[in-house]
């Protein structure tokens, strides 16, 4: 089944949800515009723009809209606000054509996904988000994040003490593919500009291009690779990225990466 969504901005109160429904939900115009931005949120709590949480699959589809105004969605375990345009919650989906942009949280500014769940994005934009750590997205906790024809720019992750991945941050047991995208003009406040792969966890990065980005602290403008993470790059560019150590790529101990 499909839903068309006539051109307009949609201003909502509370998240919007797939309820396990295997549908597509469509714009008729596409993202230029059709927007569906967070205003207020009736619960502090439940600030995302768009959740996924009930089981969802690849089957149920988000596509052609401009997501913001996002605050995030509460995670006890992470204790803070965490998705701040879209959210999985140990659920899948498809997100399609979208353009997730001016989202502010705790973690995953403009996509945090969490627990076991295998979202997808396609030719998607993620910019101007900001979270203390995984400025544009974030993996973490078992999920498996993968990204194909997208750009990744112009987000942030601002906490001095723990922010990593301006662009996006893969942490603790979970998997980032990164196929055919642009990762510019990220910037963080500790590690990993553009991507920052950290404890159990992996990156995978095929035929992209990563440049512009900034560490401010530790390092790894492009790219930071630390304990317990591991990264594979394959055909990809790093370019004019700045950090105080490791402008394009910071590998520390205990981390593995490769390159070919």
């Amino acid at each position: 089944d499909m839903v068309l969504v006539a051109a307009g901005e949609y201003v909502i109160t509370v998240p919007i949800t797939f309820q396990a429904k295997a549908i597509t939900v469509r714009s008729e115009t596409g993202p230029e515009e059709t927007t569906i931005r967070m205003g207020t949120p009736a619960h502090p709590g439940r600030g995302s723009v768009v959740v996924f949480q009930n089981g969802e699959t690849a089957s149920s589809v988000l596509e052609g809209f401009t997501i913001t105004g996002g605050k995030g969605s509460l995670v006890p375990s992470v204790e803070g606000l965490c998705g701040g345009g879209i959210f999985f919650n140990a659920s899948s989906g498809t997100v399609r054509n979208c353009t997730i942009v001016k989202n502010i949280t705790g973690s995953g500014g403009g996509v945090f996904c969490a627990y076991p769940c295998s979202p997808r994005l396609f030719d998607c934009i993620i910019t101007e988000n900001s979270a203390e750590s995984g400025g544009g997205l974030a993996a973490w906790s078992g999920a498996s994040l993968t990204l194909m024809n997208c750009i990744i720019q112009c987000n942030s992750a601002t906490s001095s003490t723990d922010g990593s991945g301006g662009g996006i941050g893969c942490w603790i047991n979970s998997r980032l593919s990164l196929a055919n995208c642009i990762v510019t003009g990220n910037s963080v406040a500790v590690t990993g500009g553009g991507i920052h792969t950290w404890y159990q966890s992996s990156s995978t990065v095929c035929n992209c291009v990563i440049t512009l980005n900034t560490a401010l602290g530790l390092g790894g403008g492009g790219m930071g690779c630390c304990p317990g993470g591991t990264a594979v790059v394959t055909n990809s560019i790093f370019w004019e990225n700045t950090a105080p150590k490791g402008h394009e790529i910071l590998v520390r101990s205990g981390a593995t990466f490769s390159v070919s």
